[in-house]
């Protein structure tokens, strides 16, 4: 580890533990390709082949998919700046990044978010994978078999276990990770796709779409702005990532491409294509039950237990990020590493006793979850990029004291929590992500692009009138803001 020859994703390990701003020369994401694939290694875990079979449900499959590409396009995009800028430029995490907008105390309701949504879909792909991994492990001349609970729980425990192992070692190693994850996955979607294709035909599976009173609504239109929300919500829900993988780069032109390509389209739309494909060729959604329809039973087994090893690059960077994240209390910040892990996975250790229950329960709550970050990305753009010009005092992140630039009104931006807020409700009033009851506008526009821009106005509106006039939160004239630096810290 000490060796400074050493590959830089191995040599920085110790120093990438940690919250404290991450040097250019320290940074593991060289290159295009690697933080492309630590996004797609994130997006082509299991779940996607499920988000894949619901979207047919919007009516017509080529419209789901067709419109689901572009929200998670249009998405990643926006939270890519939104959520990875200010972290990249001083090298700092989500939270401490939303310090500048949200206040030092403020930011807590970020990290709880963070908190929420790494660890919750950990646990959800967690629980997945070990009831996955026990199917396959039971599997005969049938294909894969559920197993007893007491086998789940072995596995997960397992699972558990490994994922420490992993974890302890650093941000090097979940790159590494991330980046055979990815290629395995996206090497066993390509085997299904053609499978599916040559098993049903290209023709079948395009045209094959649910009746009208299945569909989510017979409206050609509404079914397009339904999956175009699909993706955008989708892509809005990496926010609590963003920070904590931007701050890994070295290069300002990697910040949005490779994540844009990685999960939007690698990742999100390719894996969540084969599951759609599949669904509208065998009518099973889940990928145990129609793998071996469209790959054989033995091939398809094999390939199903290939694709839940390759769930742990997924597992790794999520469960990194929020070890990372988790020493913004500042117990944690006395603790080493390795302990640090121990005790952000004992969550997962219950998970594995209740797989079950998180499948059917978790997953629809953190549907709700990820509306928080709609107006909350709003916010952080139009703060880091328009009212700050680009330019914070690093320091002043880490200084959590009355009379500091960024402590607002005891320690809260109140401005910024009401938009959130207002947001939220503003969102829910067009779409509920649950029910899918829609507004009346919902047809025309959806419900997350409305809700950023008349966010983000409101933002600007009431930060100019309420905030700035007074000399509080560290806004300055612009004449008075230095040139951006390259990150020198």
């Amino acid at each position: 580890m000490s060796d400074a020859n050493a590959h830089p994703a191995i040599a920085t390990d110790h120093a990438l533990a940690g919250r404290l701003p991450v040097l250019l020369s320290r940074r593991i994401f060289t290159g295009f390709g690697s933080y492309l694939l630590t996004f797609t290694a994130i997006a082509a875990a299991s779940y996607s082949y499920l988000v894949g079979s619901a979207l047919i449900g919007v009516g017509s499959t080529r419209l789901g998919l067709v419109g689901y590409l572009i929200g998670l396009v249009l998405g990643m995009s926006f939270v890519s700046l939104a959520g990875g800028a200010l972290s990249y430029r001083y090298g700092v995490d989500t939270v401490d990044a939303g310090k500048a907008a949200l206040g030092m105390r403020g930011s807590l309701a970020l990290l709880i978010g963070v908190l929420i949504c790494t660890l919750g879909w950990a646990n959800v792909l967690l629980a997945m994978t070990a009831r996955g991994a026990v199917r396959v492990l039971n599997a005969g001349y049938a294909g894969p078999v559920a197993g007893t609970e007491s086998e789940v729980i072995a596995v997960g425990v397992a699972l558990v276990v490994v994922l420490w192992l992993l974890v302890r070692r650093g941000a090097g190693w979940m790159e590494r990770v991330a980046t055979y994850s990815a290629g395995t996955q996206l090497v066993v979607a390509l085997i299904l796709l053609g499978a599916v294709l040559y098993r049903f035909g290209v023709t079948k599976v395009l045209i094959t779409d649910v009746t009208h009173n299945q569909a989510y609504s017979p409206d050609r239109i509404t079914q397009l702005t339904y999956a175009v929300e699909f993706g955008v919500c989708n892509s809005l829900g990496m926010l609590p990532y963003m920070g904590g993988l931007a701050r890994l780069v070295r290069s300002p032109r990697h910040l949005v491409g490779p994540s844009v390509l990685g999960y939007a389209v690698f990742g999100a739309f390719v894996i969540a294509a084969v599951g759609a494909l599949a669904t509208a060729g065998t009518g099973q959604t889940d990928p145990g039950d129609w793998i071996p329809l469209v790959a054989g039973v033995r091939g398809g087994t094999l390939l199903f237990g290939v694709m839940l090893i390759a769930n742990l690059g997924a597992l790794v960077t999520q469960v990194y990020l929020a070890a990372v994240s988790v020493q913004q209390i500042r117990a944690f910040t006395r603790l080493p590493w390795s302990v640090v892990v121990a005790v952000v996975l004992i969550p997962s250790i219950f998970v594995t006793f209740n797989t079950r229950w998180v499948l059917d329960h978790v997953m629809n709550w953190l549907a709700y979850n990820g509306v928080l970050f709609v107006g909350l990305s709003a916010v952080l753009f139009v703060d880091f990029f328009v009212l700050r010009r680009e330019y914070v005092v690093p320091a002043q992140l880490f200084a959590a004291r009355p009379g500091q630039q960024y402590w607002f009104w005891g320690g809260v931006n109140w401005v910024a929590v009401a938009v959130v807020a207002g947001a939220t409700a503003f969102y829910l009033w067009l779409f509920d992500p649950l029910t899918l009851r829609v507004g009346l506008w919902f047809r025309y526009a959806g419900a997350a692009v409305p809700t950023v821009v008349i966010s983000s106005l409101a933002y600007y509106l009431l930060m100019r009138l309420l905030v700035i006039p007074r000399g509080i939160g560290g806004y300055r004239p612009i004449d008075a803001i230095p040139a951006p630096v390259e990150v020198k810290l």
